[in-house]
């Protein structure tokens, strides 16, 4: 597609013949067109059996940007193989924890202009406790046939890290953003964002939340990207992702000592860029800025570095969790207007489970791909989309679209042998699979030496050393349920207390309930009181 542009402001904006932003031009006089995308981002959600719209509470987001984006959930330094007859790569992390079906997102950048360089988000193939596999093209080019230099990084999506302004936003603002992906990638630069611009729209996000990309300009390239080139990227990355998707951006950081960049022009160079773009935003639709900047510095450092506290000692440029659980309130704070709706997941009722609201199958039986029951006045109606749990000569966890046959009878798809399904299988709508919601009853286990009493369902245990600690089921204020207290003394260096589910949920009925390639989160309200030494 070719435009026919012109300079339209100050702002070296260009449009088409139309009217349409099209892209930015560059202060040596080229010009920077954004991607498009055909629809925009209007999606809402999958797309399930039927037709059906299977969303997570919270609007579409993306992740997006640099290291500063990218630490949610790591990255972890993989050492890796690639074979080029297959298209295997083979990593090695110890205790990974993955399950085959899980996502990583994976990249090395010692390939440039490989599809290695830039992260993609593949699914996980376990080999064992140290090892896993991902599934690329075969015969990369540039891609040696064996082992690969440097560092292969791999984003564990089921590890989530506390020094995060993204993870600390939602805890803040109650997980309002129902994050698809993070396609954020240490090491970019403004230009590499625009260039990784089209993979991040065709996930048709509603919002793309991303640190301010430009730290990173400072020190890329022989020379490196100048301060003008470098603006005039981030105009064209913003004004490429406005159209589609608002775009939520905290300004640059400061560093702190001991960090390559940690120097006055550098520093001064990150304070203008923050505030160009901040009056280049401000009359712009469709995007909302943080003063991150501002939380992180040392007002009386003479190099304008961040304050002790605010970086990793490790590399002093990544935020440590003080830094990210002060931004994240201070951002739900300021943006509370901006936010979309609050869905809290929080129950309300006994019955807000699976477990306690789903029907059990009497007679479930296979026959050419479709399973019938005849149960009686079972409630369900043709099409809703409902999860199918449970059965001991073969287990099911789907969500399947129903057929109402009548009131007694119902049937759905579910591929398998012809037969009668024993065991018990129960049919839901729910996706709760705790089953004790509001903490109610006093069946759980408190173990030795604590003392006590548990709601059904969960333990109180000390997880190691010599704790002193009393369980007890509060009445909560608003008469929703209880709360499971636990009041505890340490009494030596390595004491801890651990509540979960009982043996049973913990060790049997939970992980029945799991499967590979779904994204389960744990939300609970949790309040210390009382802390002493």
């Amino acid at each position: 597609m070719s435009y026919i542009a012109r300079v339209v402001n100050s702002l070296g904006m260009l449009v088409d013949v139309a009217g349409k932003f099209v892209g930015v031009r560059n202060v040596d006089g080229t010009d920077v067109l954004v991607p498009t995308l055909a629809g925009g981002g209007s999606s809402t959600g999958l797309v399930g059996p039927s037709g059906n719209i299977l969303i997570a509470d919270g609007i579409r987001t993306v992740v997006f940007g640099d290291s500063i984006d990218e630490f949610m959930h790591g990255p972890n330094g993989c050492t890796a193989t690639y074979t080029a007859a297959t298209g295997v790569l083979t990593l090695t992390f110890a205790a990974h924890g993955l399950a085959t079906g899980w996502f990583v997102g994976v990249f090395n950048r010692n390939y440039p202009g490989t599809a290695l360089h830039v992260k993609q988000r593949l699914a996980v193939t376990r080999i064992d406790a140290n090892t896993f596999s991902v599934q690329m093209a075969a015969n990369l080019s540039g891609v040696p046939d064996g082992a690969l230099t440097g560092t292969t990084y791999a984003t564990f999506e089921t590890w989530t890290t506390s020094a995060s302004w993204v993870n600390a936003l939602q805890r803040a603002t109650g997980y309002r953003f129902n994050i698809v992906a993070n396609l954020a990638q240490s090491g970019n630069t403004v230009r590499d964002c625009i260039d990784q611009l089209p993979a991040v729209l065709a996930l048709n996000p509603q919002a793309v939340l991303m640190h301010l990309p430009g730290i990173n300009d400072l020190t890329s390239g022989t020379p490196p990207t100048t301060e003008e080139q470098t603006f005039a990227d981030q105009k064209a990355l913003i004004l490429g992702i406005i159209p589609y998707a608002k775009l939520w951006v905290p300004n640059i950081l400061p560093v702190a000592t001991g960090e390559a960049r940690a120097t006055l022009q550098q520093m001064a160079r990150v304070t203008r860029m923050n505030r160009r773009v901040r009056k280049f935003i401000k009359d712009l639709p469709n995007v909302v800025e943080f003063d991150f900047y501002s939380q992180a510095i040392n007002p009386t450092d003479t190099t304008g570095l961040a304050a002790a506290g605010m970086c990793k000692a490790a590399d002093h440029i990544h935020p440590t969790t003080r830094l990210a659980y002060k931004a994240g309130i201070a951002m739900a704070a300021k943006w509370d207007a901006s936010l979309p709706m609050q869905n809290s997941g929080r129950p309300m009722s006994v019955t807000d489970c699976f477990d306690k609201s789903a029907v059990t199958l009497t007679s479930p039986t296979r026959s050419g791909g479709v399973i019938t029951s005849a149960t009686t006045a079972h409630g369900f109606q043709t099409g809703e989309v409902c999860k199918v749990l449970g059965g001991t000569s073969e287990t099911l966890n789907d969500f399947v679209p129903v057929t109402w046959i009548s009131n007694n009878s119902l049937s759905f798809p579910s591929p398998g042998a012809d037969g009668a399904i024993t065991g018990t299988v129960k049919l839901g709508r729910n996706n709760n699979i705790f089953p004790n919601p509001l903490m109610t009853g006093t069946g759980g286990n408190v173990s030795s030496p604590g003392t006590g009493s548990a709601p059904d369902s969960l333990n109180l245990l000390s997880g190691g050393g010599s704790p002193t600690f009393v369980g007890s089921i509060i009445a909560r204020s608003d008469g929703i349920g209880n709360n499971f207290r636990a009041a505890v003394t340490f009494n030596a260096s390595g004491d801890t207390v651990i509540m979960r589910g009982n043996s049973t949920w913990h060790a049997t009925t939970g992980p029945a309930a799991v499967k590979a390639g779904r994204e389960y989160y744990v939300q609970a309200l949790i309040s210390l009181t009382g802390v002493v030494a």
